[in-house]
């Protein structure tokens, strides 16, 4: 909640025009398009969230993000059905496709590098408390083990 809460604060203190926003705007790689496709067929929020028994305000949140919201296969799957059959002038049917916009990012983003390089230190870290834990299993299993005295 804190995070959604900071990221609200953070896109509401940039300004459209801005610097800031335009950095943040080129960042979005992988874009969100519910709202367009569902303005160029005609479909009704309302009508959507009744067509896929969520709530308005859960819909209002799909059609709002701009990027891609964390959702299945089921589930996308369930979304394109119920445009595909709410969409007013079809000529083809609405494929997960047609929901994301993908532009193509700059050969070596340095935020790639932050997330790649965070996930091989947790590894390490991993690795080394495994290490640490089979050190101290061994060493606690010498200490408990009585030697034999040889008479």
């Amino acid at each position: 909640m804190v995070i959604v809460q900071c990221k609200r604060r953070f896109m509401s203190s940039l300004k459209s025009n801005t610097l800031e926003w335009q950095i943040y705007m080129y960042q979005i790689l992988i874009r969100w398009r519910l709202r367009e496709v569902m303005a160029r067929y005609n479909i009704k929020s309302k009508d959507l969230a009744k067509e896929l028994d969520i709530s308005p305000n859960a819909m209002s949140a799909l059609r709002k993000a701009k990027t891609m919201p964390r959702i299945d296969g089921l589930a996308l799957n369930l979304m394109c059905n119920a445009l595909n059959e709410l969409a007013e002038d079809l000529e083809a049917p609405i494929t997960p496709g047609n929901l994301l916009d993908y532009s193509v990012d700059p050969k070596n983003p340095p935020e790639a590098d932050k997330v790649f390089s965070l996930i091989k230190r947790k590894r390490a870290r991993r690795k080394n408390l495994l290490e640490e834990q089979e050190n101290e299993d061994l060493s606690s299993s010498k200490l408990a083990s009585p030697k034999k005295e040889v008479a």
